[in-house]
Protein backbone atom coordinates (compact mmCIF):
# COMPACT_ATOMS: atom_id res chain seq x y z
CA UNK A 1 0.00 0.00 0.00
CA UNK A 2 1.14 3.56 -0.47
CA UNK A 3 3.58 4.95 2.09
CA UNK A 4 1.24 7.72 3.24
CA UNK A 5 -1.28 5.15 4.45
CA UNK A 6 1.42 3.15 6.22
CA UNK A 7 3.00 6.13 7.97
CA UNK A 8 -0.19 7.93 8.95
CA UNK A 9 -2.14 4.80 9.88
CA UNK A 10 0.58 3.55 12.20
CA UNK A 11 1.45 7.00 13.50
CA UNK A 12 -2.12 7.18 14.73
CA UNK A 13 -1.36 4.40 17.20
CA UNK A 14 1.36 6.29 18.97
CA UNK A 15 2.47 9.88 18.49
CA UNK A 16 -0.46 11.21 16.51
CA UNK A 17 -3.50 12.87 18.00
CA UNK A 18 -6.18 10.31 18.88
CA UNK A 19 -9.66 11.20 17.68
CA UNK A 20 -12.66 9.94 19.58
CA UNK A 21 -14.94 7.59 17.63
CA UNK A 22 -18.50 6.60 18.57
CA UNK A 23 -18.45 3.76 21.09
CA UNK A 24 -20.73 1.57 18.96
CA UNK A 25 -18.51 1.83 15.89
CA UNK A 26 -15.61 -0.45 15.04
CA UNK A 27 -12.21 1.16 14.70
CA UNK A 28 -8.96 -0.17 13.22
CA UNK A 29 -5.98 1.67 14.71
CA UNK A 30 -8.15 3.34 17.35
CA UNK A 31 -7.47 6.79 15.92
CA UNK A 32 -9.88 7.17 13.02
CA UNK A 33 -13.06 9.17 12.91
CA UNK A 34 -16.28 7.36 12.06
CA UNK A 35 -17.91 8.20 8.70
CA UNK A 36 -20.70 5.62 8.25
CA UNK A 37 -21.84 2.08 9.00
CA UNK A 38 -22.78 -0.06 6.00
CA UNK A 39 -24.03 -3.67 6.13
CA UNK A 40 -21.68 -4.90 8.86
CA UNK A 41 -18.74 -2.67 7.92
CA UNK A 42 -17.67 0.64 9.47
CA UNK A 43 -16.22 3.29 7.17
CA UNK A 44 -13.47 5.33 8.82
CA UNK A 45 -11.55 8.52 8.04
CA UNK A 46 -8.03 9.50 8.97
CA UNK A 47 -6.14 12.78 8.63
CA UNK A 48 -2.44 13.40 9.21
CA UNK A 49 -1.07 15.41 12.12
CA UNK A 50 -1.63 18.69 10.29
CA UNK A 51 -5.27 17.81 9.60
CA UNK A 52 -4.84 16.91 5.92
CA UNK A 53 -7.18 14.18 4.69
CA UNK A 54 -5.28 10.94 4.00
CA UNK A 55 -7.63 8.01 3.43
CA UNK A 56 -10.97 6.33 4.07
CA UNK A 57 -11.36 2.64 4.78
CA UNK A 58 -13.97 -0.03 5.52
CA UNK A 59 -13.26 -2.25 8.51
CA UNK A 60 -14.89 -5.22 10.19
CA UNK A 61 -14.02 -7.47 13.12
CA UNK A 62 -14.93 -11.16 13.01
CA UNK A 63 -13.89 -13.61 15.73
CA UNK A 64 -11.50 -11.00 17.11
CA UNK A 65 -9.76 -10.50 13.75
CA UNK A 66 -9.72 -7.06 12.15
CA UNK A 67 -9.34 -6.15 8.49
CA UNK A 68 -9.31 -2.82 6.65
CA UNK A 69 -9.93 -2.13 2.95
CA UNK A 70 -8.78 1.44 2.32
CA UNK A 71 -8.66 4.02 -0.47
CA UNK A 72 -6.05 6.76 -0.22
CA UNK A 73 -6.35 10.35 -1.35
CA UNK A 74 -3.97 9.35 -4.17
CA UNK A 75 -6.52 6.87 -5.57
CA UNK A 76 -4.69 3.68 -4.51
CA UNK A 77 -6.49 0.82 -2.78
CA UNK A 78 -4.92 -1.27 -0.05
CA UNK A 79 -5.56 -4.01 2.50
CA UNK A 80 -4.35 -4.02 6.10
CA UNK A 81 -4.51 -6.50 9.00
CA UNK A 82 -2.77 -6.62 12.38
CA UNK A 83 0.42 -8.71 12.54
CA UNK A 84 2.93 -10.01 15.06
CA UNK A 85 5.80 -9.54 12.60
CA UNK A 86 8.43 -6.91 13.34
CA UNK A 87 10.49 -6.96 10.15
CA UNK A 88 10.01 -4.73 7.12
CA UNK A 89 8.50 -7.15 4.59
CA UNK A 90 7.24 -10.71 4.58
CA UNK A 91 5.36 -13.23 2.53
CA UNK A 92 1.81 -14.44 2.81
CA UNK A 93 -1.33 -15.37 0.92
CA UNK A 94 -4.52 -13.46 0.09
CA UNK A 95 -7.47 -15.78 -0.59
CA UNK A 96 -10.68 -14.52 -2.20
CA UNK A 97 -13.10 -17.43 -2.41
CA UNK A 98 -11.19 -20.10 -4.40
CA UNK A 99 -8.51 -17.75 -5.75
CA UNK A 100 -5.19 -17.77 -3.84
CA UNK A 101 -2.76 -14.92 -4.45
CA UNK A 102 0.85 -15.15 -3.23
CA UNK A 103 1.55 -11.80 -1.62
CA UNK A 104 4.26 -9.58 -0.20
CA UNK A 105 3.20 -7.59 2.86
CA UNK A 106 4.84 -4.55 4.38
CA UNK A 107 5.12 -4.50 8.19
CA UNK A 108 5.04 -1.37 10.31
CA UNK A 109 3.77 -0.68 13.81
CA UNK A 110 1.91 -3.95 14.23
CA UNK A 111 0.14 -3.89 10.85
CA UNK A 112 0.66 -5.77 7.61
CA UNK A 113 -0.39 -4.01 4.42
CA UNK A 114 -0.42 -4.65 0.69
CA UNK A 115 -1.76 -2.86 -2.38
CA UNK A 116 -4.97 -4.10 -3.98
CA UNK A 117 -5.30 -4.18 -7.76
CA UNK A 118 -8.63 -3.24 -9.33
CA UNK A 119 -9.10 -6.90 -10.31
CA UNK A 120 -8.63 -7.96 -6.69
CA UNK A 121 -10.99 -5.22 -5.53
CA UNK A 122 -13.67 -6.43 -7.97
CA UNK A 123 -13.18 -10.00 -6.70
CA UNK A 124 -13.68 -8.78 -3.13
CA UNK A 125 -16.86 -6.91 -4.07
CA UNK A 126 -18.27 -10.01 -5.79
CA UNK A 127 -16.87 -12.57 -3.35
CA UNK A 128 -18.23 -14.52 -0.39
CA UNK A 129 -15.20 -14.74 1.88
CA UNK A 130 -11.64 -13.48 2.13
CA UNK A 131 -8.67 -14.95 3.95
CA UNK A 132 -5.23 -13.60 4.86
CA UNK A 133 -2.34 -15.80 5.93
CA UNK A 134 0.94 -14.11 6.85
CA UNK A 135 4.00 -16.29 7.33
CA UNK A 136 4.75 -16.54 11.04
CA UNK A 137 1.39 -15.22 12.20
CA UNK A 138 -0.34 -18.55 12.74
CA UNK A 139 -3.51 -19.87 11.07
CA UNK A 140 -5.20 -18.06 8.21
CA UNK A 141 -7.80 -15.48 9.22
CA UNK A 142 -11.11 -15.31 7.35
CA UNK A 143 -13.83 -12.68 6.91
CA UNK A 144 -17.23 -12.74 5.27
CA UNK A 145 -17.44 -10.40 2.30
CA UNK A 146 -21.15 -9.86 2.76
CA UNK A 147 -21.84 -6.16 2.30
CA UNK A 148 -18.35 -5.47 0.91
CA UNK A 149 -19.63 -3.97 -2.35
CA UNK A 150 -21.78 -1.43 -0.49
CA UNK A 151 -18.94 -0.71 1.93
CA UNK A 152 -16.43 -0.10 -0.89
CA UNK A 153 -18.89 2.25 -2.61
CA UNK A 154 -19.25 4.14 0.67
CA UNK A 155 -15.44 4.35 0.96
CA UNK A 156 -15.32 5.92 -2.51
CA UNK A 157 -17.98 8.43 -1.47
CA UNK A 158 -15.98 9.18 1.68
CA UNK A 159 -12.82 9.91 -0.33
CA UNK A 160 -14.74 12.11 -2.78
CA UNK A 161 -16.02 14.12 0.18
CA UNK A 162 -12.59 14.10 1.86
CA UNK A 163 -14.09 12.49 4.92
CA UNK A 164 -16.83 15.07 5.44
CA UNK A 165 -20.02 13.13 6.12
CA UNK A 166 -22.98 14.16 3.92
CA UNK A 167 -26.46 14.82 5.21
CA UNK A 168 -28.81 11.87 5.63
CA UNK A 169 -30.82 12.81 2.54
CA UNK A 170 -27.68 12.93 0.40
CA UNK A 171 -26.76 9.33 1.26
CA UNK A 172 -30.16 7.75 0.72
CA UNK A 173 -29.35 6.77 -2.88
CA UNK A 174 -25.54 6.66 -3.26
CA UNK A 175 -25.17 5.15 -6.73
CA UNK A 176 -26.53 6.32 -10.09
CA UNK A 177 -28.32 3.58 -12.02
CA UNK A 178 -27.60 3.50 -15.76
CA UNK A 179 -31.34 3.23 -16.38
CA UNK A 180 -31.97 6.54 -14.63
CA UNK A 181 -30.40 8.33 -17.62
CA UNK A 182 -28.40 11.51 -17.67
CA UNK A 183 -31.07 14.06 -18.37
CA UNK A 184 -33.98 13.20 -16.08
CA UNK A 185 -33.82 15.35 -12.94
CA UNK A 186 -33.85 12.36 -10.56
CA UNK A 187 -31.21 13.86 -8.24
CA UNK A 188 -32.37 16.76 -6.03
CA UNK A 189 -30.57 20.02 -6.75
CA UNK A 190 -27.44 20.34 -4.67
CA UNK A 191 -27.04 16.60 -4.11
CA UNK A 192 -24.57 14.15 -5.58
CA UNK A 193 -24.55 10.49 -6.63
CA UNK A 194 -21.75 8.10 -7.57
CA UNK A 195 -21.66 6.08 -10.79
CA UNK A 196 -19.45 4.46 -13.43
CA UNK A 197 -18.53 6.54 -16.49
CA UNK A 198 -16.69 5.92 -19.75
CA UNK A 199 -15.57 8.54 -22.27
CA UNK A 200 -13.97 6.06 -24.72
CA UNK A 201 -10.63 7.85 -24.89
CA UNK A 202 -10.27 7.68 -21.10
CA UNK A 203 -11.63 4.19 -20.41
CA UNK A 204 -14.02 3.38 -17.54
CA UNK A 205 -13.74 5.47 -14.39
CA UNK A 206 -15.63 6.23 -11.19
CA UNK A 207 -17.56 9.49 -11.38
CA UNK A 208 -19.96 11.73 -9.52
CA UNK A 209 -23.22 13.26 -10.78
CA UNK A 210 -24.18 16.58 -9.16
CA UNK A 211 -27.53 18.21 -9.84
CA UNK A 212 -27.10 21.96 -10.41
CA UNK A 213 -29.80 24.63 -10.56
CA UNK A 214 -31.14 24.53 -14.13
CA UNK A 215 -29.58 27.19 -16.32
CA UNK A 216 -31.92 29.59 -18.07
CA UNK A 217 -33.71 27.91 -20.96
CA UNK A 218 -32.89 24.35 -19.83
CA UNK A 219 -34.96 21.78 -17.94
CA UNK A 220 -32.06 20.53 -15.79
CA UNK A 221 -28.29 20.81 -15.42
CA UNK A 222 -25.95 18.01 -14.29
CA UNK A 223 -22.21 18.11 -13.63
CA UNK A 224 -20.18 14.90 -14.15
CA UNK A 225 -16.77 14.75 -12.45
CA UNK A 226 -14.07 12.06 -12.52
CA UNK A 227 -13.44 11.23 -8.85
CA UNK A 228 -9.66 11.35 -9.46
CA UNK A 229 -9.60 14.17 -12.03
CA UNK A 230 -8.29 12.23 -15.03
CA UNK A 231 -11.28 12.75 -17.37
CA UNK A 232 -12.70 16.18 -18.27
CA UNK A 233 -15.52 17.57 -16.12
CA UNK A 234 -18.75 17.88 -18.13
CA UNK A 235 -21.86 20.01 -17.65
CA UNK A 236 -25.00 18.61 -19.31
CA UNK A 237 -27.76 21.17 -19.84
CA UNK A 238 -30.84 19.16 -20.82
CA UNK A 239 -33.22 20.42 -23.46
CA UNK A 240 -35.29 17.20 -23.45
CA UNK A 241 -35.16 13.61 -22.16
CA UNK A 242 -32.78 12.71 -24.98
CA UNK A 243 -30.73 15.84 -25.84
CA UNK A 244 -28.45 18.24 -23.98
CA UNK A 245 -26.01 21.05 -24.64
CA UNK A 246 -22.63 19.96 -23.28
CA UNK A 247 -19.75 21.98 -21.84
CA UNK A 248 -16.32 20.56 -20.97
CA UNK A 249 -13.77 21.97 -18.52
CA UNK A 250 -10.51 21.86 -20.48
CA UNK A 251 -7.27 23.49 -19.30
CA UNK A 252 -9.21 25.40 -16.68
CA UNK A 253 -11.75 26.89 -19.13
CA UNK A 254 -15.29 25.86 -20.02
CA UNK A 255 -15.65 25.06 -23.72
CA UNK A 256 -18.91 24.48 -25.58
CA UNK A 257 -19.02 20.95 -27.01
CA UNK A 258 -22.35 21.30 -28.83
CA UNK A 259 -25.64 19.43 -28.79
CA UNK A 260 -25.41 15.75 -27.71
CA UNK A 261 -28.13 13.12 -28.02
CA UNK A 262 -28.92 9.78 -26.43
CA UNK A 263 -27.29 6.74 -28.10
CA UNK A 264 -27.93 3.21 -26.82
CA UNK A 265 -25.51 1.36 -29.13
CA UNK A 266 -22.76 1.38 -26.48
CA UNK A 267 -24.99 1.38 -23.39
CA UNK A 268 -26.55 4.44 -21.79
CA UNK A 269 -24.60 7.12 -23.67
CA UNK A 270 -24.72 10.66 -25.00
CA UNK A 271 -22.85 11.46 -28.22
CA UNK A 272 -22.49 14.66 -30.29
CA UNK A 273 -25.14 15.05 -32.98
CA UNK A 274 -24.10 15.27 -36.62
CA UNK A 275 -25.02 18.94 -37.00
CA UNK A 276 -22.88 21.26 -34.84
CA UNK A 277 -22.18 24.98 -34.79
CA UNK A 278 -18.61 25.96 -35.82
CA UNK A 279 -17.53 26.65 -32.21
CA UNK A 280 -18.54 23.15 -31.13
CA UNK A 281 -16.97 21.47 -34.19
CA UNK A 282 -13.69 23.21 -33.42
CA UNK A 283 -13.76 22.18 -29.75
CA UNK A 284 -14.73 18.59 -30.52
CA UNK A 285 -11.90 18.23 -33.03
CA UNK A 286 -11.39 14.69 -34.32
CA UNK A 287 -11.84 12.95 -30.96
CA UNK A 288 -14.65 10.41 -30.55
CA UNK A 289 -16.43 12.29 -27.77
CA UNK A 290 -19.15 10.57 -25.78
CA UNK A 291 -20.13 9.96 -22.16
CA UNK A 292 -21.58 6.63 -21.05
CA UNK A 293 -22.90 5.26 -17.77
CA UNK A 294 -22.49 1.53 -17.24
Amino acid sequence: MNSSFLNVGVCALSACTVFAAPAAAQSFTGSETHYASVRGWDVLVIHDQSGVFTYCGATKNESGNKVLIALGADGLWGLAVPTYQTGTFGGGVLDIDKVSIDSQFGFVGGFATRDLSLDELHRIKAGNQMGVMINGDGPERWWSLSGSSAAITKVEECVIRRGSAPTATATSQPTVSPTSGFLSPVIPVGEMRIGNCDMVFTGPYRCTFESLPAKQGYRSSTRIVDTFNQAPTLDLDAVSDSEADVWALLDGQWQFMGRWASDQTAGDCLVPTSNQVPEARNNLGQDAWQICVN
